[in-house]
Parts: structure tokens; C-alpha cells; sequence
């Protein structure tokens, strides 16, 4: 386990024990519904990307829309909640939605974690504090990577859609003169992800233009 989280858990383990020294001491927040679970939730979002060749200087464009439904609850534990997801893709309003792929997501006493493409990632810890750093490759073999918390408990609009608490996980912020990596995730209080940014570009080194990768965006259009 990373020794940043392990160091996370044992405080806020302290914490708790703390609190359970004290009479009649509530017990704290810890804000899981950043994260919900409930079966027959479904979310549809509006993707837009854009992908840069340096090979022969193209530049092409994609827009489309993924709906997420959790369709099924198993029994993973006493202390650990799971669901399955399908996800459908379809190009516009009008055409069909097109099964992509199922994803499974659990949610313990301190993390939220995603199962998605042969690998599992931390993408939450709780309670959600700015000071909270991890690794978001914990649980598989890709290089660590430190995910924060960028802000906690904030107002935010998507696509005219109101949220009164949102918690903003960085992922990745990596920059220089000829790279630049970039990633968050936007989660809303008793809805979940609702907004998601990737940038992965190279840059010339004289002019910053930029010459090859992509830039990603996901964003709620509704839920239920």
C-alpha cells in the first residue's frame, strides 16, 4: 500500500478513535454520496474530443453521448457495496444507444474504487479533505500516480444542471515545454461523476502548438 495513504488512513483512524473516547462524540462525515450505488440510477453525458496527428498535421473532432446505468448489486462483503454498469454509446439524439461495455464499481469504509478496462482504480478516499493525497494505481499494475483533491463541498453548473455540493479529484497535472498531461474528475453529492477532463498533447517547443494527442471532455447532460 502507498505510504501517503497508509499515512491518511492511520490519521484519520486516530481520528476515530478519538472520537470514540469522547461521550456522546458524533461520528464524522464521510461524505460517501460522492459516490452513490444505487441500482437503476442511470447517467447520460455529452462527450467532445479532439485528437492531433503530428505524422500528417490532422486534426479531427469527435462528439457523441455515453449513458451509464447500474443495473446490479452483489454481495462483495460486509464492509464493501458493488454494483455493475453497462455503458451505451450512441453518436447523436437520434441514433440508437450501442452496448460498449460493463464496468464495476465498489465503495468500502474509505474508498471508492472503479473496475473498468482490466484495471481497478482509487478514484475517491473518504472523508474528501484537500489535504488527502493517493494513489490512484494502488490496485493494479500501471505506475503510481497521486490523485488530490482539487476542492471539496463547492457549488457548480454542467449544462444548466445545478449542484450544491461537487468535489474535484486531480489525477494528473504534469506540464512543460513539450508535454502536457492533465486529468479530473467532477463528482456531485447523490449523483456521482458528473464531469471528467483529459488533455495528453506534445507541443512544438517554439510556437507551444500543439502537434499530437487529444483533449477529452465528459460532461452530465441528465440523471435519474
Amino acid at each position: 500500500m502507498d505510504i501517503t495513504f497508509k499515512l491518511t488512513f492511520f490519521g484519520f483512524a486516530m481520528f476515530l478513535i478519538g472520537c470514540s473516547k469522547t461521550e456522546n462524540a458524533d461520528l464524522p462525515d464521510l461524505k460517501k454520496e460522492y459516490f452513490p450505488l444505487s441500482p437503476g440510477r442511470s447517467i447520460t453525458y455529452q462527450v467532445d474530443s479532439v485528437a492531433f496527428n503530428k505524422f500528417d498535421n490532422s486534426e479531427m473532432k469527435f462528439s457523441f453521448q455515453i449513458k451509464d446505468t447500474l443495473i446490479t448489486e452483489i454481495e462483495s462483503g460486509i464492509r464493501t457495496h458493488t454494483v455493475y454498469i453497462e455503458r451505451y454509446k450512441r453518436e447523436n439524439p437520434a441514433s440508437g444507444w450501442t452496448f460498449q461495455k460493463v464496468i464495476s464499481r465498489n465503495i468500502t469504509e474509505l474508498r471508492a474504487e472503479e473496475f473498468v478496462d482490466n484495471q481497478r482504480f482509487v478514484r475517491m478516499v473518504f472523508p474528501p479533505f484537500k489535504s488527502s493525497i493517493w494513489n490512484g494505481n494502488t490496485y493494479n499494475n500501471l505506475e503510481k500516480q497521486d490523485y488530490f483533491y482539487k476542492s471539496v463541498d463547492k457549488k457548480d453548473t454542467i449544462n444548466s444542471l445545478a449542484f450544491d455540493s461537487v468535489a474535484v479529484v486531480v489525477q494528473v497535472d504534469e506540464s512543460n515545454l513539450l508535454n502536457e498531461h492533465f486529468a479530473e474528475e467532477h463528482y456531485a453529492k447523490h449523483v456521482g461523476l458528473v464531469k471528467k477532463q483529459v488533455k495528453s498533447i506534445e507541443k512544438d517547443f517554439y510556437t507551444q502548438k500543439t502537434t499530437h494527442g487529444y483533449i477529452y471532455t465528459m460532461q452530465i447532460l441528465s440523471f435519474k
